[in-house]
């Protein structure tokens, strides 16, 4: 963020009201996915330099049921 705004020597209010803004901690994308029937989910999410990502995956509604766990 702070390179997008040209890595000024000085910040104005509104640029650290930006900065702010996006360090938040608010998640950059909340989604419901749908598992097909085999039980695998699979989606490529783009990685930067410093990124972390929590994805936390839960059963919802009715269609909910236990996926077994492949054989060790």
């Amino acid at each position: 963020m702070y390179k997008d705004l040209g890595s000024p020597a000085q910040l104005t209010r509104a640029q650290v009201a930006r900065i702010n803004a996006a360090s938040s901690g608010n998640p950059v994308a909340e989604l419901s996915v749908t598992i097909g029937p085999d039980g695998t989910f699979d989606r490529e999410l783009g990685l930067r330099d410093n990124d972390v990502f929590l994805v936390t995956l839960s059963r919802q509604g009715r269609s909910a049921r236990s996926v077994p766990s492949p054989a060790r």
